[in-house]
């Protein structure tokens, strides 16, 4: 596993997710509709969550693994600052 990678993007993905999701709000539509759904406790809504996380982090883990592989980086080789940014462009960016 390529810690200092993961680590050293995960910062930038984290940031880059936090300034998509603030420009997220509700619409101005003037139709109001009103739906009924099961609440859930907060222990299912955590095992969701969990379970999202884990299959999210499988799959940004071997997309990063793939990627390294690509540029020729070994196992315990940390990236430069480009190929950093090249990673987040090419990998962490897309699925935000």
């Amino acid at each position: 596993m390529r810690k200092g990678l993961i680590g050293g993007t995960a910062l930038v993905a984290v940031l880059a997710f936090a300034v998509s999701v603030a420009g997220c709000g509700s619409s101005s539509s003037s139709t109001t509709t009103t739906e009924t759904t099961a609440a859930i406790t907060k222990a299912e809504f955590v095992a969701k969550g969990n379970a999202i996380c884990v299959i999210g982090d499988k799959a940004q883990e071997a997309e990063i693994n793939a990627y390294a592989k690509k540029l020729g980086l070994k196992e315990n080789q940390e990236p430069t600052k480009a190929q950093q940014a090249e990673l987040v462009e090419a990998v962490l960016a897309p699925n935000i």
